[in-house]
C-alpha cells in the first residue's frame, strides 16, 4: 500500500531537524530517516492508545518523514547558498558593497564571501559526499538534474558550481566564441554548456 504525507507529521519531522547541523543531516540522512521515523511510529502508537499500525499507516509514516527531510533540506540548502553568493545578471552593474571574489557564470557574475564559504565547507563537503555524481564535467542541468528532490533552479546550480570554484574543488567552464564554429556562445550558455571543470 502506498502512504500519503501527514502534514502534521512532515511538519513534526521538519522541526526535529532544526537541532541537528545542515552538514550532519546531509552526510547522515538515511540514518536521521530511520530515527525519525521509528520515533513517528511510536508517536503514532501512542496516540491509538497502543497497538501496531497497518502497512498503509507505516507508509503514511515513512513517505510523512521522507517529505520532511526533503522540504527541511531544500530551505537550509537555498538559506546556505543565499549566505554565501549571490548572483548577477550579465550587463547589471554590481554595487560597491558586494564581496570582491567574483566569478564569471556567462549569463551571471556570482559574488562570494570567502569568509563565509570557508566557514561553511563542511557543508559543501557534505553536499559532495552524498552527490557524488556532482564532479567536473557536469553542466548546470546535471546538477538541476542530482539535486532536483530539493527543488534546485538554473541560479541555485550555478550558485554551487561558483561556491565550488571559489572552495578550489573545480572552476566554472563557460562557453567562448573560439569554441563553437556553427552554435552561438549564448545558444550553446542557454542549453547548458556552462559546467564545472577540473582544476
Amino acid at each position: 500500500m502506498e502512504g500519503t504525507v501527514i502534514p502534521g507529521m512532515k511538519q513534526w519531522t521538519v522541526e526535529q531537524l532544526e537541532v541537528h547541523t545542515l552538514s550532519y543531516i546531509l552526510s547522515n540522512t538515511a540514518r536521521v530517516a530511520d530515527a525519525l521515523y521509528g520515533t513517528m511510529v511510536a508517536k503514532a502508537m501512542n496516540q491509538r492508545g497502543g497497538g501496531s499500525l497497518n502497512e498503509g499507516e507505516l507508509a503514511s509514516c515513512r513517505v510523512s518523514v521522507d517529505a520532511g527531510i526533503a522540504e527541511f533540506l531544500t530551505l537550509r540548502l537555498e538559506q546556505f547558498l543565499k549566505e554565501i553568493v549571490t548572483l548577477f545578471p550579465r550587463g547589471r552593474r554590481i554595487p560597491l558593497t558586494a564581496p570582491r571574489y567574483r566569478i564569471n557564470c556567462y549569463f551571471w557574475t556570482a559574488a562570494i564571501n570567502k569568509n563565509q564559504a570557508e566557514k561553511q565547507r563542511a557543508v559543501f563537503e557534505a553536499l559532495l559526499t552524498s552527490y557524488p555524481k556532482i564532479r567536473p564535467g557536469l553542466t548546470y542541468v546535471g546538477i538541476q538534474f542530482e539535486l532536483s528532490k530539493f527543488k534546485f533552479n538554473t541560479e541555485q546550480a550555478i550558485m554551487l558550481m561558483a561556491l565550488g570554484q571559489a572552495l578550489g574543488k573545480w572552476r566554472v567552464d563557460i562557453p567562448k566564441a573560439e569554441q563553437y564554429s556553427v552554435v552561438d556562445p549564448d545558444e550553446a550558455a542557454a542549453i547548458g554548456m556552462i559546467k564545472i571543470a577540473s582544476i
